[in-house]
């Protein structure tokens, strides 16, 4: 009987401390209401409850110039619901929203700052701040179509359109008065945002991102610093042409085409390269997004004033969206776009050198991986110069290994390979100059030997010793399975025998060190 009461004091103590302890009363904070208010010296936070129905759309907003702000929404059960840092307007403010309110009861909003919700200092900081708690009012939004509006200081716009699985939209918001910031999200999931302030004509854009799924999608503009301003929002469904590898399609720009945009299949693996050629002219910018919809690879001047991605890894499958588009918007010129399988030179046969420039920072290899091996890669600068490189070993969707360097003669690393198949070897060189590195792959040891053992036969034989099975320290590498094979769409696939990088475009590359001879 002792023991089930000391085992029901223990859950009890246990529940209680799951919960969330807040000493204070909380004050009474209305939907459309803001705040003013200080946390004191020594202060630690401060509450404010309202009431709320299931389903329904709230955003909440934190400002201050004093600390570091950080909001907390309690559910009526007492549990903390989520949680935001720096959401907000500005570079540290937070924002929770829109957030759906999962059912009907009593809400508590916990203004906080960072360091006293992750115990980063022991001193709490305190200071003025604003707080805002606003209804979602969505307006609605279709394809093709350009809406006009206007943001107060700390507001948010909210805007909703139907999308299907697969479309390609554009989502554009520009502004004369404000540094603008839009967002895209699904089931309240971001899935995509854009800030104005890094564009050169401060346009904020999701461009060329193709929706995950079927559904109601939710775009919300605001500003950055929070002051507000005027802005305009379009939404476009842009058309894609599909790509194949070995296609080379020609682009024309002018007033009525100002950016075209394609799509091929892939396999976590694949290394395919993608050339741009015009005329000599005629400026243009080249982008890759992975299925995520995220920039993976971005060249403007490869090649002159044409763009290209020369052994790009594709680290994840799925559908791969590529943006060609003139350098300036709205000018007019012709170009070629080409698909094509990359061709890796391999650190099978021995030293690979390879050649860099300020255009050309980027170069990739490849050797065949055995489970289990023990491996040393050397990078050494061949000229008299220092270099600034970072390495990356891919195996599939995995990076087993990284290191750089800063202005150094040379760098060598060991790691181990998890899994057979292709192993990618990424060298990006940060110096900016003309500079040759020698990369060498060094096998250290040899893969454990599978233990084989002899089925016995019908005849009276000597009772054999089982050999010691071999074994691989571990690594801390995580576990890998292999990679399967590339598919057609775009792959790497096993090394090709020629050494050559095609689609350089005259760039300095990578060259296979001849064998040494014997002297006679």
């Amino acid at each position: 009987m002792t023991k089930m009461l000391h085992r029901l004091l223990m859950l009890g103590l246990i529940a209680l401390l799951a919960v969330p302890l807040y000493a204070q009363e909380a004050e009474t904070i209305a939907l459309g209401q803001s705040i003013e208010a200080e946390l004191a010296d020594g202060q630690d936070n401060a509450l404010y409850n309202f009431e709320g129905t299931a389903g329904q759309l709230v955003s909440i907003t934190l400002v201050s110039d004093d600390f570091d702000p950080l909001l907390v929404l309690i559910g009526p059960d007492g549990q903390e619901l989520t949680i935001n840092d720096d959401g907000g307007p500005g570079s540290l403010n937070s924002r929770i929203g829109p957030y759906s309110l999962p059912e009907d009861g009593e809400y508590t909003i916990v203004v906080d700052t960072y360091s006293h919700y992750y115990g980063t200092s022991t001193r709490s900081d305190g200071g003025e701040y604003v707080l805002t708690l606003a209804e979602v009012d969505f307006q609605p939004l279709e394809y093709s179509q350009t809406v006009e509006g206007e943001l107060g200081v700390n507001e948010q716009a909210y805007f909703r359109f139907r999308g299907e699985a697969g479309d390609v939209v554009n989502v554009v918001v520009t502004s004369d008065n404000m540094s603008s910031r839009v967002s895209l999200s699904l089931d309240g999931n971001l899935l995509m945002t854009d800030d104005a302030s890094i564009s050169r004509d401060r346009t904020a854009l999701i461009g060329g991102y193709t929706l995950p799924a079927s559904g109601d999608y939710v775009v919300v503009v605001e500003s950055t610093s929070g002051e507000g301003g005027t802005f305009q929002l379009s939404l476009e469904q842009v058309e894609v042409q599909e790509l194949r590898l070995g296609d080379t399609v020609t682009i024309e720009f002018g007033d009525d085409h100002l950016v075209s945009y394609f799509r091929f299949d892939a396999a976590a693996g694949d290394v395919v390269s993608l050339i741009v050629e015009g005329d000599g002219s005629f400026d243009t910018t080249l982008a890759l997004n992975a299925p995520d919809g995220f920039q993976v690879a971005y060249s403007d001047d490869s090649a002159d004033l044409d763009p290209e991605l020369t052994n790009q890894i594709l680290t994840t499958a799925g559908t791969y969206t590529v943006v060609v588009q003139p350098y300036q918007p709205g000018d007019e010129g012709t170009v070629t776009l080409t698909l094509q399988r990359g061709r890796l030179s391999s650190l099978d046969r021995g030293p690979v050198v390879v050649s860099l420039s300020s255009v050309r920072t980027r170069e990739t290899l490849v050797f065949t991986g055995v489970a289990g091996e023990d491996v040393r890669l050397i990078v050494e600068v061949l000229d008299e110069t220092q270099a600034a490189p970072n390495i990356g070993i891919l195996q599939g969707d995995r990076s087993l290994a990284y290191a750089s360097g800063t202005m150094v003669n040379r760098l060598s690393f060991d790691f181990t390979v998890p899994a057979n198949g292709d192993v990618f070897v990424q060298i990006d060189e940060y110096s900016y100059t003309d500079i040759s590195l020698r990369i060498t792959l060094e096998r250290l040891s040899p893969p454990a030997a599978p233990v084989v053992t002899a089925a016995p036969t019908e005849e009276a034989t000597p009772e054999a010793t089982e050999a010691p099975e071999a074994t691989v320290e571990p690594t801390g590498q995580p576990e890998v399975t292999e990679t399967p094979e590339a598919t057609e769409p775009a792959g790497g696939g096993e090394p090709p025998e020629e050494t050559e990088t095609p689609g350089n475009g005259g760039q300095p590359g990578a060259t296979e060190e001849p064998e040494a001879t014997e002297a006679a």
